[in-house]
């Protein structure tokens, strides 16, 4: 058989913060912040994070600034001197359906995009309370367990 260094052995942990936490409490401590502080920012913080890469896939404010303008700044323009009365009403035609089409199609980005920050903020809460909530909820099945024996 051959001699096992006990420091260099993977079964023993020579991490010096780990082998200076020497009581259970202190564990304990590590594992409550961990649990209370550490991961809830954690949540919070890729919340904030995702919400904002929304943000930039859907710009609302640009959408809003933008809402009146021609479709694909499809618009035409006068080329000639004088007034021709059908020529006048046909680029006043074009021009009012491109806007028309440029504002429902924004509207509607809008909308989706308010939706779509909704369902992240109702996933976000979702997510976080099932983490506050998931010890009380496996410390009351324990003593369920207990008690109906």
């Amino acid at each position: 058989m051959r001699n096992i260094d006990l420091q260099k052995s993977p079964i023993f942990c020579y991490n010096k913060q780990i082998m200076g936490i020497s009581t259970p409490h202190k564990h304990l401590l590590l594992i409550l912040k961990w649990y209370a502080l550490t991961e809830p920012r954690a949540i919070v913080i890729g919340y904030l994070r995702y919400a904002r890469a929304l943000q930039e896939i859907i710009p609302f404010a640009f959408l809003v600034m933008t809402l009146l303008c021609p479709w694909k700044n499809i618009r035409e323009k006068k080329t000639y001197h004088g007034f021709n009365l059908t020529d006048f009403l046909e680029r006043l035609t074009l021009n009012l359906f491109s806007r028309c089409v440029g504002a429902v199609v924004r509207i509607f980005t809008i909308i989706f995009g308010v939706l779509l920050q909704i369902i992240l903020l109702a996933a976000f809460l979702g997510y976080l309370t099932f983490w506050v909530a998931y010890p009380f909820a496996a410390l009351a099945g324990i003593h369920y367990l207990i008690t109906s024996l």
